[in-house]
Formats: C-alpha cells, sequence, structure tokens
C-alpha cells in the first residue's frame, strides 16, 4: 500500500513515516493488556491522529489513514 501511494506521489522518491512513543508512566500497560476500553479508546485515537497527520496529502484509497474514524 505504501509503495503504490510513493509511486502516485509527485516528486521522486518521497515517503513519509512516524514513531508514536509514549513514556512508562503514561499508560497502565496492565489495564490495556486486559482490555480496559477507555485507555485502548485513548490509544486508538492517538495512533489514529498520528495516521492522519502522516498521511496528509495522500488520497484515503491510497493511505493507511483510518480518517473516518478520527472525530
Amino acid at each position: 500500500m505504501a509503495r503504490g501511494a510513493i509511486r502516485l506521489a509527485p516528486g521522486a522518491l518521497k515517503y513519509r513515516s512516524a514513531v508514536l512513543s509514549y513514556a512508562a508512566e503514561d499508560i497502565d500497560t496492565l489495564k490495556s493488556n486486559a482490555g480496559d476500553p477507555a485507555l485502548r479508546g485513548a490509544v486508538s485515537l492517538a495512533l489514529a491522529l498520528c495516521l492522519v497527520i502522516g498521511f496528509a496529502g495522500v488520497p484515503v484509497r491510497f493511505s493507511a489513514s483510518p480518517t473516518a474514524d478520527v472525530p
């Protein structure tokens, strides 16, 4: 999917990458691994927003951006 988006992007050899990280005290991993819906929802929203930013300008059909899921 990424290769297809890169091929269609104007300009040669352009790509984007991103890293989403957090401090150990930011997220209770035990609750997250147990499926805490509020915590997992917050992490999912953060990831979705990062993908929207990371795939800015890429047509939705070629991106990994879940734009329909972001409020």
